[in-house]
């Protein structure tokens, strides 16, 4: 019997590509559906119990793929989560497994190499496509305290992730933080405590163009849309 799976991003090229690829396996995996955006793919979730979800980070809506794969193990989904991104960067793909991911594939890999991807996750082992040394030393950051404490919201469990709500995810995770630049972080401790832009502008001595540019970078660094960021972090 195939594995079924799930297929949510916002390309329809690559849920394509996915397809095809898929139904070169003689039966070993199919396709049960194709989600554009992460509210199709939450109602799927309702309907329906595929073996892996294959899921991009950015999908272009107010339903970021981190909240997505937040919410479905939030929900008690048992199936294997592959994350596939453009995105690169070790603290990225640690801030995934750690919230859940069993497995991380770069859009830019082989198709050999993502069917191993989705065999490796169906047998139930992790697959990341960085060095363990390497997302060990990024997940190593999410034990410490200093990070939470800049934003004063000391976590109830500190050094382990929980399934969070999709709105308290970054009280919980320090590699977030760890990703950004000290002014990001500093804009970030302004915005928690419910300044607007132009107040955080004032407080930091920059224009508000500055600003946008601050919270740009931040969204890109993490795959996130403005409304995804928003929530996320509950600034207002």
């Amino acid at each position: 019997m195939a594995a079924q799976i799930i297929l949510v991003d916002d390309h329809a090229l690559v849920r394509v590509g996915f397809r095809r690829l898929f139904d070169e396996t003689s039966g070993e995996l199919e396709v049960l559906a194709e989600a554009g955006d992460g509210a199709a793919a939450l109602d799927l979730a309702e309907s329906t119990a595929p073996a892996v979800w294959i899921i991009d980070l950015d999908l272009g809506d107010s339903i970021s793929g981190h909240e997505l794969l937040v919410e479905l193990r939030r929900r008690g989904s048992r199936a294997a989560i592959l994350i596939c991104s453009m995105t690169t960067a070790p603290h990225v793909v640690a801030y995934a497994i750690l919230a859940g991911a069993d497995g991380y594939l770069f859009k830019n890999a082989a198709p050999e190499e993502a069917l191993r991807a989705v065999r490796t996750v169906l047998a139930g082992q992790k697959y990341l496509p960085v060095s363990s040394e390497i997302l060990r030393g990024a997940s190593a950051r999410f034990a410490g305290r200093s990070a939470r404490a800049e934003l004063g919201t000391e976590s109830r469990s500190p050094g382990r992730i929980q399934t969070a709500p999709v709105n308290t995810i970054a009280e919980e995770d320090t590699i977030f933080l760890d990703s950004l630049t000290p002014r990001e972080r500093e804009l970030m401790r302004f915005l928690r405590r419910g300044l607007s832009s132009r107040e955080a502008a004032a407080l930091m001595g920059v224009g508000e163009k500055t600003i946008e540019r601050h919270r740009a970078n931040i969204r890109s660094k993490h795959a996130l849309s403005e409304e995804a960021f928003v929530r996320l972090l509950g600034a207002r």
